[in-house]
């Protein structure tokens, strides 16, 4: 079953792709953004694991 499984799909869109380009733009720095976070909440974490307000803190923003 899992020799079988989907690697990677290429798709060839013959029209106007520019909407969605400027969507995945959109969404790919939203993910670059959340990922920082998250990096920086682990960072605070690190610092002292039974320090909570700081998540508490970083959720309210």
């Amino acid at each position: 079953m899992g020799a079988n499984r989907i690697k990677g799909i290429t798709i060839e869109i013959g029209g106007d792709t520019t909407k969605l380009q400027t969507a995945l733009k959109g969404v790919n720095t939203q993910v670059k953004s959340t990922q920082q976070q998250l990096k920086d909440v682990n960072k605070l974490l690190k610092l002292d694991p039974g320090n909570t307000q700081d998540l508490r803190h970083w959720r309210r923003r």
